[in-house]
């Protein structure tokens, strides 16, 4: 039966796959690794993608402009 697989991962320069048919120790590294970046990726676009929150914040109150009349003619 493992001869199939070694037998498809022989051409291969990297050997996932020890004489006895068991996955060598850095093929779980590179699985793991790949799983984080693909996590990150999907976290980062959510972040990228998601809609911005509309502000609920009033904006300050602005008092009326008063114009003081100083009795000039030219007003």
């Amino acid at each position: 039966v493992n001869s199939k697989i070694h037998d498809i991962f022989k051409g291969w320069s990297l050997q996932p796959l020890d004489p006895d048919g068991r996955v060598k120790i850095w093929v779980y590294g590179v699985s793991g690794g790949a799983f984080l970046i693909m996590i990150f990726l999907v976290f980062t676009s959510y972040l990228v993608c998601k809609k911005p929150k509309p502000h609920q914040s009033t904006p300050p109150q602005q008092k009326p402009l008063t114009l003081a009349y100083d009795g000039d003619l030219d007003m």
